[in-house]
């Protein structure tokens, strides 16, 4: 065949052929053309590698991705496509009778393995384009063989020499064109990326004399370096094809040299004997038949099994799924039953201003973002796409409202298969309604949740109302009690408490004069319950100004002082005078913070520390805290402490009315009191109206 002939062929070439080898695993093996079957097949066949390539978007090529990346956009539809153009060309690659291409095939293979290993020991940021690369890096000798491959073979046998300036010249004499200048030609028409592109032009040239402004030199110098190795071997172009080399022990010394000869071997693994024989026109006519089962079988069973594992997702998911749970599940069900390249769920938040959802393409990935909002701000779908690769922002895609009535519900994107046959309007209606009735489903329970927390939290209030209001009942009527108890006693007692202290007067016996001054002293004892008492149910009329609290705490303090320097306790006192004032009797709110602190001063082991803390408090203006390291409370006895002649210390210990009262003188200053306990201590929480700064200013003029 004349060498302008052959040029003519190869620039009327549409596509790499593929091995009889690949076409067999991707048409008759049930799951040859799912994702992780193809990639092998990717990666074991120049042919089929660059079409995979050629499928992806032409902005998506110069990324530098590998095969895992590229092998999405090859979908069931688009690699049948392959096959059944490749079978009508009539051009098969066998082992068995391409001897030319068998050499092109295993230094291509051994090429990319060598490459992608030195691409990883040199740190080299995109091993997986490595292979890519050095997989592809003959590809205007694949070329040439596909169109004259016993002119290639015969090129191949007669070159002893792995030169490449021979070769290159050898190439140029018989076909009137090298390898490299048809590859270039090639791989701009085709529209291949530039890193490719440079890798085809200027892998056989010296270091020193490629351009500086490459965009990826050490690419370039990778498969360069790669192609020298593979070339000294035994997977030269110059060396004979023996299919027992793929044989060779995986465990050398040298790590590069296992790694080819393990990635070699593995690739062997899909072209061993097939059952594809006979001539190129009866393999067609076999091929088309297989193409076409192939095709029904992935129709019917995309949409038999859209239905069956989107139910089986749906089941799977808790009753009380939130909408945005069901993203994932409605992404996946639009892209297996439309056969779409990818689908994106979202839902977005009540106010609009972030959305959550899910992006399907051979697995889930979940965006969650904050909307922009506004006139200028672009559309919501735009903005989640925007968080997408490149490829996916570019590609057209539908967009497709889910809704149920007037309530919006969800949106859904979806990037159809151009190679694969348009949906019909009975699949999209189906996958609408059902992927509705879930979300319809999902929005009735969240809103029947939301009215559920809302009435147990609104019972919660009340019945925290009911308590307060049983509790100051309680208290109220337990000081009405007092009232007129105290009253009844005190009139009996002062008689006891003056004819005893006549008695002593009159007295001359020692034994009898103490026994009448035990009876006045529990006499008085009496009495002073009896105010405490007093105190309880009727508070003295209060004569409020504006008070620091500093000045309470201080005069609190040192009511209790005695007390703390017996037992070595000390008090820690944290801000109170940077705080606002408030409207308070000097001498009762002090005499309530002194019950409080000589309770926590009971419930401290010697050489303890008592902390008192003030600032500011959002729902009534200060807090007082009062904090001691005790044994603590239980919630028993927490129920009862506000009740008079209640103590939870042992018998004998304390009368029981010092929280009482302070509860009490609290209550007469519009404050409240409130006790938290654990096993480490006790805090008293004592909360008081801050006075305006109007008000401070006025009051103190």
């Amino acid at each position: 065949m004349r060498g302008s002939a052959i040029l003519r062929d190869v620039r009327q070439l549409t596509m790499l052929p593929l091995r009889r080898e690949t076409i067999y695993h991707l048409v008759f093996n049930p799951h040859g053309a799912e994702q992780s079957s193809l990639n092998r097949l990717i990666a074991a066949d120049p042919g089929l590698a660059l079409a995979v390539l050629r499928l992806a978007p032409r902005s998506c090529r110069e990324d530098k991705l590998g095969i895992a990346q590229f092998g999405r956009f090859a979908s069931p539809a688009a690699v049948f496509e392959l096959v059944r153009v490749s079978s009508e060309n009539g051009r098969f690659i066998s082992g068995e009778s391409d001897l030319g291409m068998d050499k092109l095939w295993l230094h291509s293979v051994a090429t990319s393995h060598a490459t992608r290993h030195l691409s990883r020991s040199r740190n080299y940021p995109h091993p997986q384009t490595a292979f890519l690369a050095g997989m592809l890096h003959n590809l205007g000798l694949l070329a040439l063989a596909a169109v004259a491959p016993d002119e290639v073979a015969d090129l191949l046998s007669s070159n002893d020499t792995n030169d490449a300036e021979k070769m290159l010249a050898s190439e140029e004499k018989r076909f009137g064109a090298s390898h490299t200048t048809i590859g270039n030609q090639i791989s701009k028409r085709w529209g291949l990326p530039a890193w490719l592109q440079e890798v085809l032009w200027w892998h056989h040239q010296p270091e020193n004399t490629m351009p500086h402004d490459l965009s990826d030199r050490a690419l370039v110098s990778l498969v360069r370096e790669s192609d020298l190795l593979i070339s000294s071997g035994q997977f030269s172009l110059c060396s004979a094809t023996d299919s027992t080399t793929w044989a060779l022990p995986w465990k050398i010394e040298d790590p590069l040299a296992a790694a080819v000869l393990r990635g070699v071997r593995q690739a062997a693994t899909f072209v061993q004997d097939h059952p594809l024989k006979g001539s190129p026109d009866e393999l067609s006519k076999q091929v088309a038949r297989a193409v076409d089962l192939a095709t029904q079988n992935v129709s019917l069973h995309a949409e038999y099994d859209w239905r069956k594992q989107a139910w089986d997702q749906y089941v799977a998911l808790p009753p009380d799924a939130a909408p945005a749970d069901l993203s994932g599940i409605v992404a996946e069900t639009y892209a297996r039953a439309l056969g779409a390249l990818g689908a994106l769920c979202y839902v977005r938040n009540t106010d609009g201003s972030a959305a959550d959802g899910t992006f399907w393409c051979d697995g889930p990935r979940a965006i969650s973002l904050s909307l922009e909002q506004g006139n200028n701000a672009k559309p919501h779908s735009d903005q989640l796409i925007a968080r997408l690769r490149p490829v996916w922002q570019q590609r057209p895609k539908l967009v497709v409202n889910l809704e149920y009535g007037e309530e919006h519900l969800a949106h859904v994107l979806v990037w159809l298969d151009e190679f694969a046959a348009a949906p019909n309007d009975v699949v999209w209606v189906q996958v609408r309604d059902l992927c509705t009735s879930w979300f319809a489903n999902a929005t009735h329970v969240a809103q029947l949740e939301n009215q559920l927390e809302s009435l147990t939290a609104t019972l919660r209030e009340q019945a925290v109302r009911a308590d307060a209001v049983l509790e100051k009942s309680k208290l109220a009527a337990l000081a009405e009690m007092a009232a007129g108890a105290g009253h009844e006693i005190n009139n009996p007692l002062a008689v006891i408490t003056g004819r005893a202290q006549l008695l002593i007067a009159e007295e001359t016996d020692p034994q009898r004069r103490k026994s009448l001054e035990t009876i006045v002293a529990q006499a008085q004892r009496i009495h002073r319950m009896i105010v405490d008492l007093m105190t309880f149910a009727r508070p003295p009329a209060s004569h409020c100004k504006p008070v620091s609290i500093s000045d309470v705490i201080d005069r609190a303090i040192g009511l209790v002082q005695r007390e703390a320097d017996e037992k070595r306790i000390r008090f820690t006192v944290t801000g109170g005078a940077e705080l606002p004032q408030v409207s308070a009797d000097l001498a009762q709110l002090a005499l309530a913070f002194e019950c409080v602190l000589r309770n926590s001063l009971e419930a401290t082991d010697e050489n303890g520390t008592i902390q008192v803390i003030a600032e500011r408090d959002d729902q009534a203006g200060l807090s007082i805290k009062v904090i001691d390291a005790g044994r603590g409370i239980t919630d028993d006895q927490r129920q009862h402490i506000f009740e008079p002649f209640y103590s939870g210390r042992d018998a004998g210990r304390g009368l029981g009315m010092g929280l009482p009262k302070a509860w009490r003188l609290i209550q007469g200053h519009g404050g409240e009191i409130q006790v938290s306990s654990s096993p480490q201590g006790t805090t008293v929480t004592i909360r008081l109206r801050a006075l305006a700064a109007s008000d401070q200013n006025r009051a103190c003029a």
